[in-house]
């Protein structure tokens, strides 16, 4: 986003529509035990405090830890709904989407 360009965010959910959708009749499900949604940000500072507030209100299904490349720098924690959500540092996506980024985009 241009007003803070040192500072990306790329997320991508997508969502069938339902009269498109090949997977209507199945069931529901959330994200577990390992697969989830990984959100790399900018340092293990943002890491920690995605924790601190995770723990804060009950979340937090793995405390920050430091895990042999390419993980990094992680913790985990539960979305409301029973989803895992990884926050990480130091996996390489936040630097490949900030030199791929350039103010004019």
């Amino acid at each position: 986003h241009p007003d803070n360009p040192d500072s990306p965010f790329i997320l991508v959910l997508a969502q069938f529509f339902p009269e498109h959708d090949p997977y209507i009749d199945s069931p529901a499900s959330t994200l577990g035990p390992f697969a989830h949604l990984g959100i790399e940000l900018a340092s293990r500072e943002d890491v920690d405090a995605a924790a601190a507030t995770a723990e804060a209100q009950g979340l937090l299904h793995l405390a920050p830890i430091q895990l042999p490349a390419p993980v990094g720098y992680v913790c985990m924690v539960h979305d409301p709904d029973g989803n895992t959500i990884e926050f990480s540092f130091d996996q390489g996506v936040f630097e490949f989407a900030h030199g791929h980024m350039s103010p004019d985009t």
